[in-house]
């Protein structure tokens, strides 16, 4: 299931099965980013469910469900709105 928080802004959580992100147009959270978001935490389910060594390990899951996103947003021919999200973050990302 998806849910939609203001309090997390341009971030996203996955808590159980649940999808959580912000909701867009509360601060810098636009719809694309939103969206992005949510892609990339149902991709770190996935990663958690394929790996579940990397369920133990934050940057491991986080590196291998940013690859794998960025990798099918490429494939689709997404990958500048990927970079793009990915670009927006402040704080370092993993990889």
């Amino acid at each position: 299931s998806f849910a939609s928080l203001r309090p997390l802004g341009v971030r996203g959580r996955v808590a159980g099965e649940e999808i959580w992100v912000g909701s867009p147009g509360w601060g810098l959270a636009t719809t694309e980013r939103c969206a992005w978001q949510a892609a990339h935490e149902a991709t770190v389910l996935e990663v958690v469910e394929q790996c579940p060594e990397a369920a133990r390990h934050h940057e491991v899951r986080e590196v291998r469900a940013i690859q794998l996103l960025q990798s099918r947003a490429q494939q689709a021919g997404l990958g500048e709105p990927h970079a793009r999200w990915l670009s927006t973050f402040t704080v370092p990302l993993p990889g």
